[in-house]
């Protein structure tokens, strides 16, 4: 039997967070949704917990599948998905009980393909941050809440915090194997959707902590994220490049490439790492082929450093190499 809402959790060794997750959606006053929990080769007691809470609650859906990702799981969870609209929720966060009801009737008042609430961010001292980025709810149409969500400012693209019509994903996935795995696809449904509503309230609680990475790893997994980023919002240009109704955001768009890809480079040089072994040149080629030279939005002291890439790899890399020699 079709449900209104499917309520898709990826988890992933978050046994001390998963309790607090799931009771969250349980309590939910609005009762017409499956949720649908995605075990992605947790090697603590979190799949054991899924599967506890299943026994109890006829609405739970639980997938053991070897560990891919999140991208991989919230995939895994959109082919089965039965609902009408999709909501996403991490697993070490939690939700108020009245996000899913007010959500939904957004939806339905306002016949919206997309509905996009505020959050808290709970800090590691148990504080919380309200983000709220409008003060009165407004209905955007697609051209407006996909201008701003590239802009990456009023609108963010988190998979969570929203509820989309299902579809919405038609020939749609995340990307797998990715980090960032948001950033390079929300802007794409929002691209689709023909009204969305912008909430002007909170719900969700998103659990800032450590990310456990340990020593041995830390640089891989920093270094994959930056490229990942990187990656995603390449993706971002290109598209407004080939999609014209965003010309008016290509050269904001054009400063966050320059951007992200910068801070690679400068991140592989500063801790001295084996250029070889990341695509260092693969990105600095890519970067001194883009024209910056008009963009408003870039500082003289960027173009510059621009321009010297342009001239030569060798010479850039220099550079870079005696800033950080004299700055540490």
């Amino acid at each position: 039997m079709e449900k209104i809402i499917s309520v898709i959790v990826p988890v992933y060794n978050v046994e001390d967070y998963l309790p607090k997750c799931l009771d969250s959606i349980l309590n939910q006053t609005f009762l017409d949704f499956e949720l649908i929990l995605i075990d992605d080769g947790s090697t603590d007691s979190s799949g054991k917990i899924c599967d506890q809470y299943a026994q109890i609650d006829n609405r739970i859906k639980v997938i053991h599948q070897k560990n891919g990702g999140s991208s991989n799981a919230r995939n895994a969870a959109i082919d089965i998905a039965i609902g009408k609209y999709y909501c996403f929720i991490d697993s070490d966060d939690w939700v108020d009980e009245q996000m899913l009801f007010e959500m939904y009737e957004q939806a339905i008042l306002n016949n919206a393909d997309i509905v996009i609430a505020g959050h808290f961010i709970v800090n590691l001292n148990a504080t919380f941050e309200v983000n709220i980025k409008v003060k009165n709810q407004r209905i955007l149409n697609r051209i407006e809440a996909t201008s701003l969500i590239l802009c990456d400012d009023e609108i963010h693209s988190f998979a969570w915090d929203k509820l989309y019509k299902r579809e919405l994903f038609e020939q749609i996935r995340y990307p797998n194997a990715r980090v960032f795995e948001d950033t390079a696809t929300t802007y794409k449904l929002f691209n689709k959707a023909k009204v969305l509503v912008q909430m002007n309230k909170a719900y969700y609680y998103y659990l800032r902590r450590e990310s456990g990475i340990c020593l041995s790893s830390e640089f891989s997994m920093v270094i994959k994220r930056k490229i990942d980023n990187y990656l995603a919002f390449v993706e971002r240009y290109e598209f407004t490049i080939l999609n014209k109704e965003y010309t008016h955001i290509i050269n904001i768009c054009q400063e966050k490439v320059f951007e992200h890809g910068q801070q690679f480079l400068h991140y592989i040089v500063k801790n001295k790492l084996n250029r070889r072994d990341f695509p260092y040149f693969e990105i600095l080629s890519k970067l001194s082929s883009i024209d910056f030279s008009k963009n408003e939005l870039i500082s003289k002291r960027k173009k510059l450093e621009h321009k010297m890439m342009k001239i030569s790899f060798g010479l850039y890399t220099r550079f870079l190499q005696g800033y950080y020699y004299i700055n540490g």
